[in-house]
């Protein structure tokens, strides 16, 4: 029988029971870490929606409508990663995070997970914020194709593997993943058995290696990142496949019908990091791939272009600039306007788009990927909605620019995004809209309560693909250990 989704946080607290004793009489051989807290309080107040990146990459926490408000709390362990094997520990991390956020009444469990690692290997269970793929900032960034955290973690069980590769005096590093996840009910829109909803699934995998030590003046990384959605195979098609084959055409990407079993995405990803006497350059790339334009290079020029500057931080200063980064995002290719089965010609990708399912590549209503894909749902009620569709705007050019520092006492970002938008090839957008979407954030420690952090953000949006509007974010958080 399968295991409910909803059921992986209560399994993870399972298992951290059942391994109590044991950690009592042998010590040395299980570690949980200490559990770390922290309590947010956060309200955005405009009069009118929610400005792009005040809800932008929070995993789905924060309202698009405005005024809004939330309150969560966090529990985790504190424990880092190393890439140096430990076979002499098992090692235990865990984490609940819940928000109540309005306008909804709803709690929403934002993770809830448990996990044990030996050695190199792992497994998780339950839902956790997640990225997937090369970015130089995971706060700065404009957000990974693939895998943002644009939108609430998916519940998944996953094994993971992270290493340095043996005889190679710590040269070559590998870091490894796979998971089945859950997804829920997922709305279908073509079929030839009347079916208009199944239960949806989640695959993905991925491999990343690193050529360079942590001590070299240049590493180059490479990787290969894979993501499905799927399920109801046997419920939309006569004489479908049974979840069993499903499953294994999913993993290995095999056809079926004249298409391949689900809706498939990925990157493949490169980078190469630069130590300099004043700082670090790290440049990367996340080619997008959904059915076959990147293997024919069809596509190549779609991606993810992005650099960031580290500079080397002198501590007598009084303002310092600690990460710069920019990023060129380009989405209009897709192969081309052609897509012919009789000539071999697989164009018109449309990203993040699915004949069958219609939700698209979403989780909860959100992009999984990078949220300037958007749902068609949250742009200006000016721009008409495209039937069975998840986004009406999938062909975006993008300039990116972010940065972060602090003044004195005072910790700061900024992000500024401009971009043009062509809409779907089937479905263009007139006069190709231009949007502007910037958010500045201050943030100071205070002495309330022992110690409490005070943030105030500023949000904007001026342009023609979503409603002009201006927000402030008012936010405090208390962190601690127990």
């Amino acid at each position: 029988m399968p295991i409910k989704p909803i059921l992986l946080p209560y399994l993870s607290v399972i298992l951290l029971c059942a391994v109590h004793t044991p950690i009592k009489v042998n010590a040395q051989f299980l570690t949980i870490a200490r559990p770390h807290y922290h309590i947010d309080v956060k309200a955005t107040l405009s009069p009118h929606r929610t400005p792009f990146w005040l809800y932008t990459n929070t995993s789905g926490i924060v309202s698009t409508h405005a005024p809004n408000a939330l309150a969560g709390v966090s529990l985790s362990s504190a424990s880092s990663d190393s890439l140096s094997p430990n076979w002499q520990k098992v090692r235990i991390d865990y984490g609940l995070e819940s928000y109540l956020s309005s306008p909804s009444t709803r709690p929403l469990l934002i993770e809830g997970y448990g996990s044990i690692k030996y050695g190199v290997f792992g497994i998780i269970t339950g839902k956790k914020r997640e990225t997937i793929g090369l970015t130089g900032d995971t706060l700065l960034t404009s957000g990974s194709i693939s895998m943002s955290g644009n939108t609430q973690p998916i519940p998944q069980i996953k094994i993971t593997s992270d290493f340095i590769v043996p005889f190679t005096n710590e040269f070559v590093s590998v870091k490894t993943c796979f998971s089945y996840g859950w997804l829920g009910p997922r709305a279908v829109g073509y079929g030839g058995q009347g079916v208009t909803s199944v239960n949806g699934f989640f695959h993905q995998k991925n491999i990343y290696v690193t050529i360079g030590s942590s001590r070299s003046h240049f590493q180059g990384i490479m990787g290969f990142n894979h993501q499905v959605q799927w399920g109801g195979e046997n419920q939309i098609w006569p004489n479908g496949l049974n979840p069993n084959a499903a499953w294994w055409g999913v993993v290995f990407g095999k056809s079926w019908m004249g298409s391949r079993v689900g809706n498939h995405l990925g990157t493949i990803d490169f980078g190469f990091r630069w130590k300099l006497p004043h700082g670090k350059l790290f440049f990367y790339r996340q080619n997008i791939y959904e059915d076959g334009s990147l293997y024919s290079f069809l596509n190549i020029g779609d991606g993810l272009n992005g650099v960031v500057y580290r500079p080397i931080q002198k501590s007598e200063r009084l303002f310092s600039l600690t990460s710069l980064l920019f990023e060129f995002l380009n989405t209009t290719s897709q192969g081309g306007d052609i897509f012919n089965l009789s000539t071999g010609v697989f164009g018109k990708d449309n990203y993040f788009n699915h004949y069958i399912y219609t939700e698209g590549w979403s989780y909860k209503g959100q992009t999984i990927g990078t949220p300037f894909i958007t749902p068609q749902e949250n742009l200006d009620s000016r721009w008409p909605l495209v039937k069975n569709s998840f986004s009406n705007n999938n062909r975006v050019k993008l300039l990116h620019l972010g940065a972060r520092g602090h003044y004195l006492d005072w910790h700061w970002f900024l992000k500024t995004s401009f971009s043009i938008n062509y809409g779907l090839y089937d479905y263009p957008l007139i006069g190709n809209p231009k949007q502007f979407s910037s958010i500045l954030q201050v943030q100071k420690s205070l002495s309330w309560l022992g110690g409490i952090e005070w943030s105030t953000a500023l949000g904007i949006d001026a342009g023609r693909l979503y409603k002009s509007s201006l927000a402030i974010q008012l936010g405090l958080r208390k962190r601690g250990f127990f």
